[in-house]
């Protein structure tokens, strides 16, 4: 398992599902869309389809700073919906390791896809994979991916060292 950082999720394209301990899943995809002058604006929605590229519906607009969503008018679900939740829920685990591993070990999984969270190649290189990033787009975001996925490793090791109760 991969765990998902801040860099990765904010990185324009993401994809990641979170998975409950009764079998339960829900894949999200969190993107920036950048036109004109205007500052990026990210959009979240959630798989309801089949097809894993394409049946994504809108929930809202994703606030970093806050790391919430904002649902909308044009929302498909509620603000108080199970996906709406879920994603509330995973986003605030991102960059609380504690927290993250308490719902690791209660049976939760968060992963990221296994494609770059920024232009959604697929990913190859063990170094990318545990990025989260590709190398290309590790440059182009001025992100160190090799410090990143060293940073991700360094913390699953933490975590499969069992701790003093």
């Amino acid at each position: 398992m991969t765990m998902i950082t801040e860099t990765f999720v904010q990185a324009g394209n993401a994809i990641f599902t979170v998975s409950s301990p009764s079998g339960e899943r829900y894949t999200f995809r969190v993107r920036k869309v950048e036109k004109d002058d205007r500052p990026p604006i990210t959009f979240a929605s959630v798989m309801t389809g089949s097809d894993n590229e394409t049946s994504y519906s809108y929930m809202g607009v994703v606030d970093f700073q806050a790391m919430n969503v904002r649902t909308t008018k044009a929302s498909k679900f509620a603000d108080d919906s199970t996906p709406v939740r879920v994603f509330r829920w995973a986003l605030s685990l991102v960059g609380d390791f504690d927290r993250w591993m308490d719902a690791v070990e209660r049976g939760y999984r968060i992963e990221q896809s296994g494609r770059c969270g920024r232009c959604a190649r697929l990913l190859t290189v063990p170094q990318s994979i545990r990025a989260g990033i590709g190398a290309e787009c590790a440059v182009a975001m001025g992100v160190d991916q090799a410090t990143l996925a060293r940073e991700t490793e360094a913390l699953w090791k933490e975590a499969t060292i069992p701790h003093a109760a």
